[in-house]
């Protein structure tokens, strides 16, 4: 395997590394072919065990936000925001 590609087994980059290539692929896009691929991969996963798991636990973190009394406030200032920018594109 001498043509293998990226770091070597073991290695280790530095934060400094890490946060100097996060900033530059902020903002880049993927090209159309690379977000079907994506988009297939991210829905092979859910349909898998674990996914189904991940797909669980999403549902019951949503589920305590919105029905505890900051996420129902949150659910009527969304309603009054909808309502009141509906009545004016009207």
């Amino acid at each position: 395997m001498a043509n293998r590609r990226g770091r070597p087994t073991g290695y280790v980059m530095s934060k400094e590394s890490k946060n100097q290539i996060s900033e530059t692929k902020t903002g880049q896009q993927h090209t159309f072919k690379t977000r079907r691929k994506i988009a297939k991969s991210v829905k092979k996963y859910f349909k898998t065990e674990a996914g189904q798991v991940q797909i669980a636990r999403m549902s019951e973190f949503l589920t305590d936000i919105w029905s505890s009394p900051e996420g129902l406030k949150f659910k009527k200032s969304m309603r009054e925001y909808y309502d009141t920018w509906y009545r004016n594109e009207l």
